[in-house]
């Protein structure tokens, strides 16, 4: 059995099919005709952010699945990293597995749970930022209130990552953190977006309890048709609806 605790790292911007043995779990899966996806820390690493890795973290159809196919293949399953043991999207509905005394697991989750379509598409396992932000953006909305309590620091995490896209570009070199950017992204998210781009530092985060209430609610609006996003204006800052009452 492997530790519980993973050895971050920084990495170099490079293609997972080009030799990395980090990603070897994505090969081998793939050779076995199972879709799969790079997430989280080193999707955004090979971005071009400058985040730590640890833990690889990959979207499956079915973890399970795709868990059998890497323990024929020499892996063995470890027990959840220690700083996720209370949060089921980690310890109970993922599964990690790594190789013999390897201080690095893979970390295989649900697509659907994260909001992702997995997609034949995509190069080199490697989902264009946009469809990760929309992933992300989606997911921190659906985190209950209940959880913004109890699981605060889970949720500032998820945020955290959200934050990171702002630092990148798009592979047309377009920043993420631009008014224009709204438009690759869903409807429903560009609330969001427009909060991130307009923030002032003296302002509270768009990750404050506050703040994601306000979110959920304008996020479901605009489903409904009946509120549409648009970018803040210059020093107006929008206030948080006063309640939001969860569905």
């Amino acid at each position: 059995m492997g530790n519980t605790k993973s050895t971050p790292r920084r990495l170099k911007q490079a293609s997972p099919s080009m030799g990395n043995s980090r990603y070897e779990a994505c090969r081998l899966l793939a050779d076995k005709q199972i879709p799969n996806v790079i997430w989280l820390e080193d999707l955004l690493a090979l971005h071009g952010s400058n985040t730590q890795v640890w833990d690889l973290h990959l979207l499956v159809e079915d973890p399970r699945t795709a868990a059998k196919i890497l323990l024929d293949s020499g892996y063995e399953e470890m027990p959840p990293e220690a700083r996720f043991e209370n949060d089921p999207e980690f310890s109970k509905r993922a599964i990690r597995i790594a190789r013999y005394r390897s201080s690095t697991g893979v970390v295989l989750h649900m697509a659907r749970e994260w909001y992702y379509q997995l997609d034949d598409g995509v190069q080199d396992f490697l989902p264009p930022l946009h469809s990760f932000l929309d992933s992300m953006i989606e997911f921190w909305l659906n985190i209950s209130s209940q959880d913004y309590v109890d699981r605060l620091g889970f949720a500032l995490y998820i945020g955290c990552l959200i934050n990171y896209c702002y630092y990148l570009h798009n592979s047309e070199g377009e920043p993420v953190k631009s008014l224009t950017y709204a438009e690759n992204l869903k409807p429903e998210h560009r609330e969001v977006h427009y909060n991130i781009t307009s923030a002032d530092p003296k302002e509270e985060s768009f990750t404050t309890t506050s703040r994601h209430m306000y979110h959920v609610r304008r996020s479901r609006e605009i489903k409904e048709g009946i509120f549409v996003s648009r970018p803040y204006e210059k020093g107006v800052f929008r206030a948080p609806l006063a309640t939001v009452l969860e569905q």
